[in-house]
């Protein structure tokens, strides 16, 4: 099964911060990645600063300086949007 990632944006704290949606091709799991490390003016400015992470972590991964895209974002800053259940 394969992982596809897609970069973006999200709206946090009055600005705009780094999101990566992670999904799995066959459409069983969609995970939102963000990073708060730093809020942007611009929704575009924060996607194509998530599009070079993906693409820098995939070079990571693939020279075997982590274990995997997913440990590399993680190490940049990268954390999962949990939904808190009432």
């Amino acid at each position: 099964m394969s992982v596809r990632y897609k970069a973006g944006s999200f709206e946090c704290g009055g600005g705009f911060v780094r999101s990566i949606l992670r999904e799995k091709t066959n459409g069983d799991e969609q995970i939102l990645l963000v990073n708060t490390n730093k809020t942007y003016s611009s929704p575009d400015d924060a996607a194509i600063l998530a599009k070079t992470d993906i693409e820098q972590s995939l070079a990571y991964a693939q020279s075997g300086k982590f274990q995997s895209i997913d440990h590399a974002l993680s190490a940049t800053g990268y954390q999962q949007i949990v939904e808190e259940k009432e």
